[in-house]
């Protein structure tokens, strides 16, 4: 691969003009195979090496070039006819096993398609790495956000499968994504995220990308995560939810990624830190911290891991209040975010209903959740007329989900129920599948086993693609939000971890 800084030698590879190959033999002690006056290679008696390679088996040829890089397989294609015919020869074989070697791929995609893909992908991440990521709409943005989507919807196809030291799945479609978080110019740490209520924002395509890529973030060493915006996003997580909707659009099926954003910005601050939760997560093995999805982005309603850590904030009465009446000019306010500045994390472990499995749904729990009958079910984009726009509609059928228990300790031990309903994929224009809403009731027994009803404590989040990560907002459930929406609530986020690890550590 080359290195940060080279210029990308990719794009020549299927075409070199005569001058370009003049260069190359001068830049080489060696003599090299010379072109003839129509552009096709002759090679001397005297010249060695042109010599050499045609005395090797076409196979070794072929073999050679895919242990070189992008470099190096256009400099060795320049040597004579035959290592041409190596590379580009064949109908082009090389570039099939050259894809299949860097990234997931397509095998139903033609040789031809391969080579292009192949060379257009390498020449963007190379210089995607000197962009500038604003707000997602420049024309160079779009296009390295247009491959980066890419290779996260294409991650884990193609008949191969690779594991890592502790068997668990892992895709090489992932290491690009990793090597260009760490190589790009400052691709989170970029500028003061934009508010909402500001247009035109931010490009949700941007939005739902970074998301994706902060699934490596609490994972990787001498990566500088400085967060700029940590005060808005402060403001925005402790918002009520008629404010902030976590879902929106006409059928409340669509993420409000900006908001899930900030929320994701929220909790890095602390999660990465130098704070008393970034030491907690920094004592933690692989296992315990949020890691990358492990197979094929696909739509519909998945169960997710059993076994999670996570952590919640939440503000004392007169701080809400504060907060939430405060402007966007208005200078910071200090508030303490308690339970996560302590470095509080809680178990929590899921039990998903099979097929013809059914648990007990209270019905306040539906009244307060609205579960059943909320993002439920979907269909894709529906177009209509031009007096309207463009939504993502649900079905009108019975609400699609899978029902789950749990429970997990905090500072005491809790049981949870809820539900895990299916999102269209989104946002328009980029389409990443995989999205789903997530609510459950957590709630507390007495001695006798009965529920502790002035203790009820919804949840209700995004569930990432990928299914390792949620993050949304809980609120006190054991009376209904007024009318002005003035819940007592506050952020949290939720990661997949290892069954292991957990039961190590109880």
């Amino acid at each position: 691969m080359a290195d940060r800084g080279k210029r990308s030698y990719v794009v020549a590879l299927g075409s070199v003009p005569q001058q370009s190959v003049t260069k190359a033999r001068k830049r080489n002690s060696t003599s090299f195979a010379k072109l003839s006056s129509r552009g096709k290679f002759s090679v001397t008696d005297e010249e060695a090496p042109p010599a050499a390679f045609q005395k090797l088996p076409i196979e070794v040829n072929r073999m050679i070039p895919l242990f070189l890089n992008d470099r190096d397989i256009c400099q060795f294609r320049l040597i004579c006819r035959t290592t041409n015919a190596a590379i580009n020869g064949d109908e082009l074989s090389f570039w099939r096993l050259r894809f299949r070697d860097i990234f997931a791929y397509n095998e139903r995609l033609s040789n031809e398609q391969l080579k292009e893909k192949y060379q257009t992908r390498q020449k963007v991440l190379l210089r995607g790495t000197s962009v500038n990521f604003h707000h997602g709409y420049s024309s160079d943005e779009q296009t390295v956000l247009k491959i980066l989507r890419n290779l996260i919807v294409e991650s884990f196809q193609g008949p191969y499968q690779e594991y890592d030291d502790t068997f668990h799945p892992v895709c090489i479609n992932q290491e690009h994504l990793i090597r260009f978080i760490l190589n790009s110019r400052l691709f989170f740490n970029t500028r003061r995220l934009p508010s909402p209520s500001r247009a035109p924002g931010i490009n949700p395509t941007l939005v739902a990308i970074q998301l994706m890529c902060a699934h490596f973030l609490f994972s990787l060493d001498g990566f500088k995560q400085n967060i700029l915006s940590f005060d808005l996003s402060q403001q925005l997580v402790y918002a009520t939810s008629i404010t902030a909707p976590i879902f929106t659009g006409p059928h409340k099926v669509e993420v409000n990624l900006v908001w899930v954003l900030h929320c994701l910005n929220f909790f890095r601050s602390y999660m990465v830190g130098d704070q008393v939760m970034g030491k907690v997560i920094a004592t933690m093995v692989d296992g315990e911290r949020p890691s990358g999805w492990r197979g094929r982005l696909t739509d519909g309603a998945a169960p997710l891991s059993r076994h999670w850590k996570g952590t919640y904030a939440f503000l004392d009465e007169k701080e809400l209040a504060a907060i939430r009446q405060m402007g966007e000019e208005d200078d910071c306010l200090f508030v303490s975010d308690r339970n996560v500045d302590d470095g509080c994390v809680q178990n929590l472990n899921l039990e998903f209903a099979k097929d013809g499995e059914e648990f007990a749904w209270p019905k306040l729990f539906e009244e307060r959740l609205c579960s059943r009958g909320h993002g439920a079910a979907y269909t894709r984009p529906h177009t209509h007329t031009r007096a309207q726009h463009r939504f993502l509609k649900p079905l009108e059928l019975d609400p699609v989900g899978i029902h789950f228990v749990g429970e997990g300790d905090d500072d005491e031990h809790f049981y949870a129920n809820g539900w895990l309903n299916p999102l269209p994929a989104q946002p328009r224009g980029c389409e990443i599948p995989g999205w789903q809403r997530i609510t459950f009731m957590k709630y507390f027994v007495d001695e006798q086993g009965a529920m502790e009803m002035d203790a009820l404590w919804a949840y209700e989040g995004a569930v990432l693609p990928g299914g390792r990560i949620v993050l949304g907002r809980w609120w006190w459930a054991s009376e209904e939000i007024g009318e002005m929406g003035e819940e007592n609530s506050g952020p949290f986020i939720l990661w997949a971890v290892d069954g292991e690890q957990i039961e190590d550590g109880e």
